[in-house]
């Protein structure tokens, strides 16, 4: 499902209000493609304000701005046929994460917020 920045906010700010735990992961350009950073960090949506989100953890932060002009935002469900997966992969996924807000800047950078379910091995700080 395609979604505005608009959308992509809302649901951000849900899983902030639910302190909901988050993986999030950067690269310089598409997944798959080739990258000269791969960064991954887990924690929680604690800041959102004026086109800008925080997600953090103990130890660990990262600013990212999502109002460009531009940038698209699209929510992917994990048993999401489109998403190339081995059916196995797709089956654990279904089974550790909720739901994946891919976001896509004009500069070819992207990133990935994973919404993953509790009591899977991950647990929050």
């Amino acid at each position: 499902m395609i979604s505005s920045l608009e959308e992509a906010t809302r649901l951000l700010s849900k899983w902030r209000t639910d302190s909901t735990l988050i993986r999030l992961g950067l690269l310089d350009g598409p997944p798959g493609g080739p990258n000269t950073f791969d960064v991954m960090l887990f924690g929680l949506v604690r800041e959102l304000d004026e086109g800008w989100v925080e997600v953090s953890n103990d130890s660990d932060r990262c600013r990212l701005l999502l109002d460009v002009p531009g940038t698209k935002f699209e929510y992917v469900e994990p048993d999401n046929r489109e998403l190339r997966l081995a059916d196995d992969a797709r089956a654990i996924a279904a089974k550790r994460i909720e739901g994946n807000l891919f976001v896509r800047w004009p500069n070819g950078n992207s990133g990935l917020f994973t919404v993953l379910r509790e009591g899977t091995g991950f647990a929050r700080e």
